[in-house]
């Protein structure tokens, strides 16, 4: 990234290969679980490394953090003193929650260092790169729609595109509609930005904005349309002149056809054939987040002061089991789908208000600065539409969303003229890189292995071909992914010892899984600890659907008659209401 390009055709080509190389942390299409996003966020970790080498390599600059970044540098040691304090059970928690902090506070440092023309660069590099990603998840999304799958495992399509249920909404490579819609509407904004600044023509602008929102169209998403709601009327009111009122008579008329065919989505469907039948989302109502947000309210106040730690929700999530089990529909929730809840079960009541404190003065005077100078409008809306969207859903956990983000933070602050509190050399920022690569190859070295061990006992648990007991490698780092396939593989018809009991509630409690917790409540009745063995009996009867207690009550009535020391543990009824909402994908229930 710099101005001293030996030429302009070699500049393009170097823009466009980075934009390419971006891209792909939004095209990777293996979900594979427990991490589904891994392979999304290990590009996105990469990215981010190669970025902070050619800041110093090639725009030949040192890494500056303003205010905001060492802030957020400062809060990635939260998790560890967090999980020091024993606030996080386990270590490989803290490690990934540190390095995701970590890596926005890198990217708002790396978006705050880049000056001058290098800065327009970026940003075009990087609005090139929402663009691609947008328009490649298209065909994956028809696809996805029409159901036009092969059955041949070994074709291109099979390794490239990953089928959906008829019912699911199209969703692309990133597999949950809701953030292609938001990486969709940042596509919009990107676009925008290069025809304001003439580098599209006005029929390329047109053409290529209206297959990103037939992409949106396809997701269905509720949160997709609020943000382009939001973009819209801020480009309308506040930037018109410096958009042009053509660009924003597109926003206007697209997002009115948006709504349309939303609201026509089966009719649209039926009269193209479409085998599928993922039904139209505008005219739902579903409760499924408040009742979430009822029950993460009521954890909050469990650790008001302290918080759970920074991590998945998913154990404070089901804390009012026993004593609300009326307030639970049968669904695992592992995020407050609401940034600012999220927040308080992370770190308390207390610091959150501050942190939220701090963020919006600052978003205030960067909305300020916009107002002025127009053309900060695409970073500022990228930023507002990404909040938007973390106040329904959880956009603020996943890196490859996080990273952009922290780049236009970045870019923000330097452009209000703000002054580095701290100054690395152009060493500091390889060794930066450095840093993110060592943390991105440990990561992978220990989550590879761990991912074919989980989908062994995936096809095992389901009946499906048998169990390798192939041997679980020790953990460097992901500790809890180790402990989870270790508590999968025991044996818990046999008693284990009071410090195993232990270690099996602290893993349940880390994984929050249904097998976990019945796999929990099996040895801690084995170890006859009845009260506790009923406590993670309830939990699992909150996160998962009336009929598969129902069937986890006759697997267990099934084995009372061979194992004794069940016999005095009845399990209990489901005690939930009726959910009709359900997520696209949920991961394997049931023992």
């Amino acid at each position: 990234m710099t101005t001293n390009a030996p030429s302009l055709r070699l500049q393009t080509f170097e823009d466009a290969l980075a934009a390419c190389l971006l891209a792909l942390a939004w095209l990777v299409p293996n979900h594979q679980l427990p991490w589904t996003a891994f392979h999304h966020e290990l590009v996105m970790g990469v990215a981010l490394g190669s970025m902070l080498v050619l800041l110093a390599w090639q725009a030949r600059q040192g890494l500056g953090f303003p205010a905001f970044g060492l802030l957020v540098m400062l809060l990635a040691l939260m998790p560890w003193v967090q999980w020091g304090f024993g606030i996080l059970p386990k270590m490989g928690i803290a490690f990934i929650s540190s390095a995701y902090i970590g890596a926005v506070g890198l990217a708002i440092a790396l978006g705050f260092s880049i000056r001058g023309m290098a800065r327009e660069r970026l940003m075009g590099i990087l609005t090139l790169a929402l663009i691609m990603a947008a328009l490649l998840n298209l065909p994956i999304q028809l696809i996805q729609w029409f159901q036009w799958y092969t059955t041949d495992i070994t074709s291109v399509q099979s390794m490239l595109i990953t089928p959906i249920a008829s019912d699911s909404r199209p969703s692309g490579s990133i597999l949950q509609p809701n953030l292609l819609a938001t990486l969709q509407v940042w596509a919009l904004l990107g676009l925008t930005w290069w025809r304001v600044e003439r580098r599209l023509s006005g029929p390329i602008f047109l053409l290529v904005f209206v297959l990103v929102v037939t992409g949106m169209a396809l997701t269905q998403s509720r949160a997709g349309m609020l943000e382009m709601a939001l973009c819209t009327a801020v480009l309308g009111l506040f930037a018109r002149k410096w958009a042009g009122p053509r660009v924003c008579i597109v926003w206007a008329v697209m997002l009115a056809l948006l709504v349309v065919w939303s609201l026509n989505f089966q009719a649209v469907a039926d009269w193209l054939g479409v085998r599928g039948a993922a039904e139209g989302r505008l005219s739902a109502i579903d409760g499924a987040r408040i009742d979430a947000w009822l029950a993460f309210g009521l954890a909050v106040l469990e650790s008001p002061w302290w918080g759970f730690g920074i991590t998945d929700v998913g154990y404070p999530y089901f804390l009012q089991a026993e004593t609300r089990p009326d307030i639970y529909i049968g669904q695992r929730f592992g995020h407050a789908h609401n940034l600012l809840l999220d927040l308080a079960l992370w770190v308390g009541i207390p610091l959150a208000a501050l942190l939220t404190t701090l963020s919006v003065a600052w978003g205030w005077r960067r909305w300020q600065d916009a107002i002025r100078t127009p053309s900060l409008l695409i970073p500022v809306l990228m930023l507002m539409s990404l909040t938007v969207h973390s106040m329904l859903e959880l956009p603020h956990q996943y890196l490859y969303l996080l990273v952009p983000a922290g780049l236009c933070i970045g870019m923000l602050c330097a452009a209000s003229g703000a002054a580095p509190v701290m100054q690395l050399g152009r060493a500091g920022a390889i060794a930066a890189a450095f840093s993110v690569w060592a943390v991105a190859a440990v990561t992978a070295w220990d989550y590879f292995p761990y991912q074919e061990r989980y989908t062994e006992w995936r096809f095992d648990n389901l009946g499906v071909g048998y169990r390798l007991d192939r041997p679980i490698k020790p953990p460097l780092v992901l500790d809890q992914l180790h402990d989870e396939l270790v508590l999968y593989r025991t044996d818990f018809t046999k008693p284990l010892s009071s410090e195993q009991l232990d270690w099996v509630e602290e893993t349940a409690r880390a994984v929050t899984t249904a097998p976990a917790m019945y796999y929990a409540a099996q040895a801690l009745a084995m170890g006859g600890r009845t009260q506790d063995a009923l406590r993670w009996m309830r939990r699992y009867n909150a996160v998962t659907p009336p009929e598969l207690v129902e069937q986890t009550r006759r697997i267990w009535a099934r084995d009372q008659r061979t194992h004794p020391a069940m016999r005095g543990i009845d399990w209990p009824p489901y005690a939930g209401r009726l959910s009709t909402f359900r997520f696209e994908t949920e991961p394997t229930s049931g023992p």
